[in-house]
């Protein structure tokens, strides 16, 4: 039965709570796990690497083939629990081979590791453990024994570890908790991806005591169902804040958990939004998906003002922005509530001041209007709401209202993008089934306003782009084809971030590949790299770039582009192979195609082999490090514009083994030399098809 879940943790967390364990008994169990492995079945001790010369994927390949045949005696811990001893290592070998499955594999692994809790006696204490510290030192003391086991501190801080998985999995004060909810679909507005999981039309209250808590009855309806403004559309949107959670990545998963759990009391919303992006509990009819058609906006209970016809409840969407962690969330979470506020209005005609706060509503039902929509939304009355607490940012209502008024200006400022290019709005198609989320889905029209991918950091995007000439009003990176072509490349990775290329000078892109293929075959996806004049240092032409978004032959593709100085920001075009130049014309020279690594651009063009070769080759460094600091342990990319050398020792007056170019990721394990204040980084990196190992300088890596 394969595992549910999308990521190690969710997996295992589902896997163990299936197996009939305690909710503190998972919690501390996956604690340990975390100290010991990261809850990676792979992971090869770190210190072993060095002694082995072996990471954890080769180490695993190794032991898969039979190549390495010291695997029960070389004493090197291993999988999620970090396996040491030679008998015990044996057997989970014996127990891999018997299973037809690989020694790295985390279902396996988990089946082992419960084996094992019932040989140890464990198995049934974890079912009925009632504290996670005592789980984790059920864990620690009678399964794990590190030496460091006996001390105060090692306790702590595993269960802290154990600690932070219930907080993340289990409502607190609730029975009927669950794991991270996933989505009935997701789509994007406005450059916020939403997590759609509407309350379904029927769903009831269950628990008695949580329904008269909420003002309600047993099997008394969970949500109202009734249509926001009597139409199914809204009259406004609203405004909320509520706090971030600790040690929660996705804070509107966490809530919209707790909505469905029937743990909110009577709050309901539409929205929650932070810095990951959005989750939808409601009908907001914004006709994206089937479930949420244009006119099915229904009543949310936000704005304590009961079912008063004009007042919040039957008439505002509502958005509740998650803020209160560190400025950096704060701002990203702040400006997707922006950005998903200025299209609700948009989508129903409104304007910018039927944008409001929670506080507008709190007037309104104590008999206070103003004549100024502003000071109705930030007036404090004692002893009352006053949200959205973060936005203000102050309890004075003078900075209180000038804060409020930049948020405002915010909104309106997406607002204005998306009227004054309505024709060019688009969304994302939802992502509900994984035949479409695998689809390569070709861009042939521009980019809608709003798209992240193709607006600057310092404006609230993803790139790093510069800005494009003309500056485009919708996307500020066009027009430019280095701009165009770097936020396309990753909008088909889809990771929500611009992390591969980087934004040089068109003709450099090759130069700044870090570890992707190039090839000289089309593929879609894939980036065309032309180069200009003959020196690649900017001087005669700074080259061009294009994305391929189809492929008609191995001689014809269609790309999709921009270009500085451009009459327009963007433009589609079909170029033909010809000489090899691909129609750029006289001056340009054709350097090749990085292929995009995302899963839909994979096998999709006539490429008829590999451009690159599998490692045949090792390179190691004449000198061993002489330190180790766990924390230092990771993968780093090289910063120095001109490269960085590689070398057999630590220090520049070591001989260099190779010249690693700006982008490169390399893989490092904790190993060091100190020279004149200075971690020169025992690091390893597969290039040109061959495996070095040695030392950079740390002031040109920096950590990813």
């Amino acid at each position: 039965m394969p595992l549910i879940g999308t990521t190690n943790e969710e997996k295992i967390w589902n896997y163990l709570k299936s197996k009939g364990l305690s909710d503190c008994g998972v919690a501390g169990l996956m604690g340990n796990l975390y100290a010991e492995s990261g809850l990676r079945p792979n992971n090869l001790q770190n210190t072993y690497e060095g002694k082995l010369g072996m990471a954890d994927a080769e180490y695993t390949e190794l032991v898969d083939k039979g190549s390495y045949k010291n695997f029960g005696n070389d004493r090197a811990g291993y999988g999620l629990a970090q396996w040491t001893y030679p008998t015990r290592k044996a057997a989970l070998l014996t127990y891999a081979k018997n299973c037809g499955k690989s020694i790295g594999d985390l279902e396996m692994q988990l089946e082992f590791l419960l084996k094992e809790l019932t040989s140890y006696g464990l198995f049934n204490k974890l079912k009925t453990v009632s504290t996670v510290l005592e789980a984790s030192n059920i864990i620690l003391l009678e399964f794990e024994k590190p030496a460091s086991m006996n001390t105060a501190a090692t306790q702590a801080k595993r269960a802290e570890y154990g600690q932070k998985y219930f907080d993340k999995y289990v409502q607190k004060g609730s029975a009927d908790h669950m794991a991270k909810l996933t989505p009935n679909t997701t789509y994007t507005v406005n450059g916020v991806k939403i997590s759609e999981k509407i309350i379904p039309d029927g769903t009831r209250w269950q628990d008695t005591t949580k329904a008269k808590k909420a003002g309600f009855s047993a099997g008394a309806l969970y949500k109202s169902q009734k249509k926001l403004s009597g139409t199914g559309h809204g009259k406004s949107v609203t405004i909320h804040n509520t706090n971030d959670l600790p040690n929660v990545h996705d804070d509107g998963e966490q809530y919209t958990r707790a909505t469905f759990n029937q743990n909110m009391n009577s709050s309901r919303v539409h929205f929650f939004v932070d810095d990951t992006g959005g989750w939808q509990n409601l009908k907001a009819g914004t006709g994206m998906v089937p479930s949420d058609p244009v006119g099915a906006a229904e009543v949310s209970w936000h704005s304590g003002d009961g079912s008063v016809a004009d007042g919040g409840n039957m008439t505002s969407l509502s958005i509740e922005i998650i803020m209160n962690e560190s400025p950096e969330h704060d701002k990203i979470a702040r400006d997707n509530g922006a950005r998903l506020a200025a299209w609700l209005l948009w989508k129903n005609g409104l304007t910018i001041d039927k944008l409001v706060t929670h506080t507008y509503w709190v007037n309104k039902s104590a008999g206070k209007k103003f004549a100024d929509v502003d000071e109705q939304c930030c007036n404090p009355i004692s002893g009352k709401k006053w949200c959205p607490t973060y936005i203000f940012g102050s309890s004075n209502k003078t900075s209180a209202m000038k804060n409020w008024k930049a948020f405002k200006a915010l909104v309106k400022s997406y607002l204005d993008a998306l009227n004054g290019g309505a024709a060019s709005v688009t969304t994302t198609k939802p992502e509900n089934t994984p035949s479409q989320a695998s689809a390569f889905v070709p861009r042939l029209t521009r980019p809608e306003a709003g798209n992240k991918y193709y607006i600057t950091k310092a404006s609230g995007g993803y790139s790093s782009a510069v800005k494009g000439s003309p500056t485009d009003a919708l996307c500020d990176v066009l027009a430019n084809c280095v701009g165009y072509a770097y936020g396309r490349f990753n909008e088909i990775v889809g990771e929500g971030a611009c992390k591969y290329l980087s934004p040089v000078n068109a003709e450099n892109f090759i130069q700044y590949k870090g570890e992707l293929e190039v090839g000289t075959e089309p593929r879609l996806g894939a980036c065309m790299v032309w180069q200009k004049g003959s020196t690649l240092k900017g001087t005669d032409g700074a080259g061009h770039v294009a994305i391929v978004e189809k492929v008609i032959s191995a001689t014809e593709v269609v790309t999709s582009e921009s270009g500085w100085k451009a009459s327009k920001p963007f433009w589609t075009q079909t170029r033909k192979k010809g000489t090899g130049n691909w129609g750029q014309g006289t001056g340009y020279k054709f350097l090749g195609f990085i292929y995009n690594p995302a899963k839909c651009c994979q096998g999709t063009a006539p490429v008829s082999k590999p451009t690159t070769t599998p490692a045949t080759t090792m390179k190691k460094a004449t000198e061993a490090a002489k330190s180790l600091k766990k924390s230092l342990a990771g993968t780093y990319v090289v910063t120095a514009e001109s490269g960085l050398h590689l070398r057999a020792g630590a220090g520049t007056n070591k001989a260099s083994m190779i010249l690693l170019p700006k982008g490169t990721k390399v893989q490092n394990y904790g190993y060091y030399t100190e020279i004149n204040g200075v971690a020169w980084l025992y690091i390893q990196v597969t290039y040109r098809g061959v495996r070095y190992t040695g030392f950079s300088s740390g002031a040109y890596l920096s950590k990813t």
